[in-house]
């Protein structure tokens, strides 16, 4: 929604017109969701199931005919070869049950739907002090036919169904602004709204009103598929314009909030780690699977801590959004680059330039070890210094070097070697920044 709901816990709004009651309503809304592990649906794990629930009966049956046989008085059909006998199918039927039973699908990490508990408004927000019972509901202010959730003894099925129906609906003037915003901020830098989550009254007002108005029906007549709005933005003039500046513009907007040129923007680190696997070859794009890790975890006191590590193993080059990503944990060159801790929500992330991070595109093992099997693949693949060059840049730049930039590269690397050269690539603003 893009509002500082969380704001009104403790009591109304300061700003916003939201009670504490509707928090409270908000809070019941997903009270039934919590986390956990929880199996995925696997046609083995099903097949597994299917054959324990045989031969549970079948287990049941023969351990009601040994009872039977044992407990009888007629030692003329109860004999001790079939009650041996029996025994031992109980056992075999017992292992296989124990086998079966092991059998278990793969387990992911996510919400569990649970009946929900009670929801009381706290008196300014203490646990201790519970008021009166809340059922689940919206935001009056926003779609108010619809803010109402049902009872307070509706399923968390129902309750998240009318939830979704409340956000999406027809006469909810955020949503769809609030994820257009976001799309446009994440492709220029900064959105038409620079509060990307709050859109309250002390949030930022949009720079362009009627075209963040544009984007957001576009997005609701396209069925909220992202990939349209994407497409739009990309292909406009907009964003296509050039970074270069003009000083008779900048007078009177030098942050460019009106978007008359093209802000260039420095690569995210997750981007700029990617791009460097790009460059030399051997990103790995699959969807989906195992991720990689960068850090060694270990126990201490009950605690959990974390220790950098260079990866290795043919996941280590997945793409960054794959990686295995604990709270608090130290993350070499992506920390540089601002890359922002996983225990804090970040809308927008800082953006800082330090000796740091030319340093760390410098001497980090992970960018050492890219130079050189970037330089070792241009050799394997071709025969002159100035075919390795051209090839070099248009991996990193996109374009054909020109002909100074040829001898002056030429010059480098039989000075310093093809490896500091892609090293120096790396490092360029032309590789590390959209223009």
């Amino acid at each position: 929604l893009g509002l500082t709901v969380n704001c009104a816990r403790c009591h109304d709004h300061k700003f916003d017109p939201i009670t504490q009651a509707e928090y409270y309503g908000l809070v019941a809304a997903i009270a039934g969701v919590q986390h956990g592990e929880r199996e995925l649906p696997d046609e083995r794990a099903a097949e597994a199931k299917r054959q324990l629930a045989v031969v549970r009966d079948e287990l049941k049956r023969v351990r009601k005919q040994h009872k039977s046989l044992a407990e009888s008085e007629s030692q003329e059909t109860a004999t001790k070869s079939l009650i041996d006998d029996l025994a031992d199918q109980i056992k075999t039927l017992q292992a296989e049950e124990k086998r079966l039973d092991a059998i278990r699908g793969p387990k992911v990490y996510s919400a569990l739907s649970q009946t929900p508990p009670p929801v009381s408004r706290l008196r300014r927000g203490d646990v201790t002090t519970p008021a009166e019972s809340v059922s689940p509901s919206g935001l009056k202010s926003i779609n108010a036919s619809l803010a109402s959730f049902g009872s307070a003894e509706a399923s968390d099925f129902e309750r998240r169904k009318q939830l979704a129906h409340w956000l999406t609906g027809d006469r909810n003037p955020l949503l769809a602004r609030v994820m257009v915003n976001r799309i446009w901020h994440y492709h220029f830098g900064q959105g038409l709204v620079r509060t990307p989550s709050d859109f309250g009254f002390n949030g930022d007002r949009p720079s362009h009103a009627r075209l963040l108005d544009y984007l957001a029906n576009e997005l609701i007549r396209h069925d909220w598929n992202v990939k349209p709005i994407h497409r739009l933005i990309l292909t406009s003039s907009t964003y296509r314009q050039s970074s270069r500046s003009r000083d008779d513009v900048a007078e009177s907007d030098a942050e460019n909030r009106l978007v008359w040129r093209f802000t260039p923007r420095r690569l995210t680190a997750e981007e700029i780690r990617d791009s460097i696997l790009h460059v030399t070859g051997k990103l790995d794009c699959r969807l989906g699977g195992e991720g990689y890790r960068d850090v060694r975890e270990y126990k201490y006191r009950g605690s959990h801590y974390y220790d950098p590590i260079e990866p290795t193993g043919p996941d280590q080059f997945r793409r960054t959004v794959y990686r295995f990503s604990p709270r608090g944990a130290k993350r070499t060159i992506l920390d540089t680059f601002d890359c922002p801790d996983p225990s804090a929500k970040a809308p927008k992330r800082g953006i800082t330039t330090t000796p740091l991070q030319a340093l760390s595109l410098m001497n980090n093992p992970f960018v050492l070890q890219m130079s050189n099997d970037t330089a070792e693949r241009l050799t394997a693949n071709a025969t002159s210094d100035s075919e390795r060059i051209s090839t070099l840049y248009v991996n990193a730049y996109s374009r054909q070097p020109a002909e100074d930039e040829i001898n002056a590269a030429i010059d480098f690397v039989k000075e310093n070697g093809l490896e500091s050269l892609c090293r120096a690539v790396f490092n360029s603003n032309e590789f590390l920044y959209v223009r």
